[in-house]
């Protein structure tokens, strides 16, 4: 029936691709170590990684606050608070702009100066 030769292959071939994991803290320390492990099966890494990616990244969900209101009459209230100025398109508190003011009457830095000279001389201006 069974080749006793072939079982005790498979068996050290198995105990042989268990040391090359080493020791694991974790379940999930198991299933990185064995889908990074090239010397495992394709197929059983592929195992490995379809269990481990649960636990690495999370699920992409909806998430949503019920309330009294439909979508639209929460989107129309939301409207209008911005429209009369009392919030800001970022839903919070409105943002105060602040106006960069140039004074064009003062000179440049020295070190500006120094390099806009070198350049002028570079190219002969």
């Amino acid at each position: 029936m069974f080749d006793t030769d072939i079982v005790l292959k498979k068996l050290d071939e198995a105990e042989r691709r268990a040391q090359q994991v080493g020791p694991v803290e974790d379940a999930h320390s198991l299933l990185r170590a064995v889908y990074s492990n090239p010397a495992v099966p394709l197929n059983t890494r592929l195992k490995a990684a379809s269990l481990a990616i649960e636990y690495e990244r999370p699920k992409l969900a909806v998430s949503a606050v019920v309330s009294g209101q439909d979508l639209g009459a929460l989107l129309d209230a939301r409207t209008k608070r911005i429209q009369e100025g009392k919030i800001g398109m970022n839903g919070g508190a409105k943002v105060k702009t602040i106006e960069a003011k140039v004074n064009r009457n003062s000179e440049p830095p020295k070190q500006v100066q120094t390099k806009v000279q070198a350049i002028e001389e570079e190219l002969d201006l």
